[in-house]
């Protein structure tokens, strides 16, 4: 049988994976839409915590549909997902 306090940190543990479980949905942060007749490009840029770093990290998704002819219908051709990087902040944290 458990004690209170054991019951208790049992609880505490749950609550601390299912704050980590949501702490990794994506929040969109920015997003742009171009069109080029039948090709449609989404680029959106996603903000995600990554929590044993204490810090928020980006990535930026690329998506390529194409629209039918009629306009009803809609394919997607590609995505790609990628972690953006700032060159200047690598280049500092390199050379220090």
């Amino acid at each position: 049988m458990a004690t209170a306090a054991e019951s208790d940190v049992h609880a505490l543990e749950k609550l601390k994976d299912i704050y980590g479980d949501l702490a990794q949905v994506l929040i969109p942060t920015a997003g742009r839409i171009n069109c080029s007749g039948k090709l449609i490009e989404v680029t959106s840029i996603w903000d995600n915590r990554a929590l044993a770093m204490k810090k928020f990290t980006k990535t930026q998704r690329l998506s390529v549909v194409e629209r039918s002819t009629e306009g009803y219908d809609y394919r997607l051709l590609t995505t790609s997902s990628l972690p953006m990087t700032n060159f200047e902040y690598v280049m500092y944290i390199h050379f220090i």
